[in-house]
């Protein structure tokens, strides 16, 4: 085993060939220091209420990072008019996660930027009013929602952080997968991905 070490401080350890560095070491701002990802493989009927769709934690490694999120969400089209309102927002929560949309900080802004829709104490980042009309055949296929937030929570080192997708509907309409299709026929995956970034 060795070591190499600055003012009595080890900043690169090696063991059997293996070069390692200590998590004492702190990088230059703007580093991705760990990457978190979320799957869900569910068709999800969001019916007239709010959900918390989809929910990753990730420990932190340093004091005061930023977390950039990444968000595939897909949402069921249908094929004649729909009148169903829809908003979506992401938001974070320290050290345990809550069944309350109001328990979680906003990545963005204001709190309800929009008022079709709205989901309690978050900001939206995308609210609508009625959904796509298609042709025939679109109650078949599947249209991609994508988004990228930064979060600062301004937390110690080893916090875990709780990153949160919640949607609210005023009637009936699916998400991670189509209208028509059960999921052993077709679907998509929703992904969500967290990125620490020192500060």
């Amino acid at each position: 085993m060795a070591t190499l070490k600055l003012n009595n401080t080890t900043v690169f350890t090696e063991t059997n060939g293996v070069a390692s560095i200590p998590s004492a070491v702190k990088f230059p701002a703007g580093h991705i220091v760990q990457v978190k990802h979320e799957y869900l493989e569910t068709r999800t009927l969001v019916d007239n209420e709010t959900l918390k769709y989809m929910e990753t934690s990730i420990t932190s490694k340093y004091d005061n990072s930023q977390f950039i999120v990444d968000l595939i969400l897909p949402v069921a089209k249908y094929n004649s008019y729909l009148d169903r309102d829809t908003a979506i927002a992401v938001g974070f929560k320290a050290t345990a996660p809550s069944s309350s949309s109001s328990d979680y900080s906003d990545l963005y802004g204001t709190t309800n930027r929009w008022s079709r829709q709205t989901i309690s104490g978050l900001n939206s980042f995308r609210a609508t009013d009625t959904m796509g009309m298609g042709g025939t055949g679109e109650n078949y296929w599947i249209e991609n929602i994508v988004f990228k937030g930064v979060a600062i929570p301004n937390q110690n080192k080893n916090t875990i952080i709780y990153f949160a997708t919640w949607i609210s509907t005023d009637a009936g309409i699916y998400f991670g997968g189509s209208w028509s299709n059960v999921d052993t026929d077709s679907g998509q995956i929703s992904s969500m991905t967290v990125y620490e970034v020192t500060a």
